[in-house]
């Protein structure tokens, strides 16, 4: 049996698209339970899972890996626990340096620096690299594993080549859903303007 890893995109919290718009889509709470059972369904259709990977879990957090994941993503939280809970593994993914250096050009191209999103996408590409890396030296043949990842992040080609099947498991993609939300808010707010 193959290394089988499932990717899991993190469905944006209503926190997270607070922060964006204080106008939270009316279908949000529909669409997260929808994503969220999706996901748990996926999870409990496969072999034991015996090892789990998180976006951006550094050495930092080695001690309490949990409370990392409680702090990022409730709905995570959850079924992290009852995968650990059945056995399975939390690892350390990343290194703190990186994951910096990818918030810091995020932060710089959220202010409107053009030059940075290139910037920012070679560091998230170098990050994919060392994660897939890492991943791969981990999980052992037969074993399956997820990692939850920001849905921004395009990891599932870096697995291509290194004898590791890679599933992402997902009813929609979280990102779609807040750009045509936030498309939706510009033409609102446009039409608001010609009135």
């Amino acid at each position: 049996m193959a290394k089988l890893l499932l990717i899991v995109p993190k469905m944006f919290s209503k926190e997270d698209l607070g922060r964006i718009d204080p106008e939270i889509p009316e279908d949000f709470g529909e669409k997260r339970l929808e994503f969220w059972s999706y996901v748990r369904e996926k999870l409990r259709s496969v072999p034991r899972i015996t090892r789990i990977y998180y976006d951006s879990l550094t050495e930092e957090f080695e001690k309490d890996p949990l409370e990392f994941v409680k702090s990022d993503n409730q709905e995570c939280f959850q079924i992290v626990s009852e995968l650990l809970s059945e056995g399975a593994k939390l690892e350390v993914t990343e290194d703190k340096i990186s994951v910096a250096e990818s918030r810091a050009w995020a932060e710089v191209a959220s202010k409107g620096d053009a030059s940075a999103l290139s910037l920012l996408a070679q560091s998230l590409e170098e990050r994919n690299k060392k994660v897939a890396e890492k991943i791969s030296q981990s999980l052992g043949e037969g074993e399956v594993s997820v990692f939850f990842v920001s849905p921004s992040r395009k990891i599932a080609s870096q697995f291509d080549t290194r004898g590791i099947k890679a599933i992402t498991i997902q009813p929609f993609d979280p990102l779609d859903y807040v750009n045509s939300w936030l498309v939706s808010l510009q033409l609102r707010k446009s039409q608001k303007l010609r009135e």
